[in-house]
């Protein structure tokens, strides 16, 4: 899926942002769709809602257990089995599932999230949203590298361990999801740009916004506008927008 739509307001672009991190309540992920994963998700919200923890946790390690489903439905299960408090594996690599880079505009934020999975999505601070769900050697060579260049940063920050914290007015933030939890470092653009280890994660996300803006505006998609929630397809996170849209600023 390729496409773009035009989100509106402020609040739209929020809810949004919200769906990129992988943690919302499970009664905001869950659905009604009899399919999985989602049906995993529907059995571990009712187990939860009576405390039933050994239910819940197996429905949660159902959805783990299945293959090729999208890097955030993982990382939804994983944050559930936290709220259990049941704690990601030790012992083995830790899987870097995607990263999100908020940059500050006098507007609000432009934010970029791409994950390993090669998905991608984009959110303009003017309403527009590009969301990328097909497969194309070049995007997927530079989702890769922005992963690989935030490697080094995540080996140096731990887990927030409390609920994620809202945007700092000013400051950029590069945030690292695993299934430990949301790792971020944030900061003046200008340091934060500049920094040693921050620098080329900008540069490569610099690099994947202007390509799939390229490529958003070679396949010519017609904007349409968000309708709310009842707009999202089954898998609630695929939203993609429209104009207006730039590229994240280099570095």
């Amino acid at each position: 899926m390729f496409e773009c739509v035009n989100a509106g307001s402020v609040a739209d672009m929020t809810e949004l942002r919200e769906l990129l991190f992988g943690d919302v309540p499970i009664e905001d992920w869950a659905g009604s769709s009899p399919e999985p994963p989602w049906i995993h998700f529907q059995d571990a919200e009712h187990a939860m809602a009576r405390a039933d923890v050994p239910a819940a946790e197996a429905a949660l390690r159902a959805v783990l257990d299945t293959p090729d489903l999208e890097s955030r439905q993982y990382l939804q299960a994983w944050s559930c089995l936290r709220q259990l408090d049941r704690d990601a594996p030790t012992g083995r690599p830790e899987r870097l599932f995607g990263v999100v880079l908020d940059v500050p505009l006098e507007q609000g934020w432009d934010t970029l999230a791409a994950y390993d999975d090669h998905t991608a999505r984009y959110l303009n601070h003017g309403g527009g949203v590009i969301v990328w769900d097909v497969r194309d050697p070049a995007m997927d060579a530079l989702i890769d590298a922005l992963l690989d260049t935030a490697r080094p940063l995540l080996a140096t920050v731990g887990a927030w361990e409390s609920a994620r914290p809202a945007l700092t007015a000013e400051h950029a933030r590069i945030s690292m999801l695993t299934a430990e939890g949301h790792h971020f470092t944030e900061g003046a653009i200008d340091t934060i740009a500049d920094g040693a280890g921050t620098a080329p994660i900008f540069a490569a996300g610099a690099v994947l916004s202007r390509h799939s803006s390229t490529a958003r505006r070679a396949a010519r998609a017609t904007p349409r506008t968000w309708q709310g929630d009842n707009d999202w397809p089954v898998n609630r996170g695929d939203f993609a927008p429209g104009a207006p849209e730039r590229a994240l600023p280099v570095p």
